[in-house]
């Protein structure tokens, strides 16, 4: 089952899938974050590095940024 964000409106309840980019210079990195997180229904954004991060954050706001803090 999918990770879902619940939204109240009235009596109805809301779910979508949560969006997550993760940013790392090191391609190992990432592909662990993609097969960890990945099969339980994120929805996967990928950069390399900061400058491509900020061009997805700006296209499409994640929900969650997973980020190497010691990037070049």
């Amino acid at each position: 089952m999918p990770p879902v964000h619940p939204f109240r409106q009235g009596t109805m309840r809301f779910q979508r899938t949560w969006r997550v980019l993760a940013v790392d210079d090191e391609a190992s990195i990432l592909d662990l974050i993609q097969q960890c997180l990945a099969p339980e229904g994120y929805d996967m954004r990928f950069a390399k590095s900061a400058e491509e991060a900020l061009a997805l954050l700006d296209k499409d706001p994640p929900d969650v940024v997973l980020s190497d803090v010691n990037l070049p």
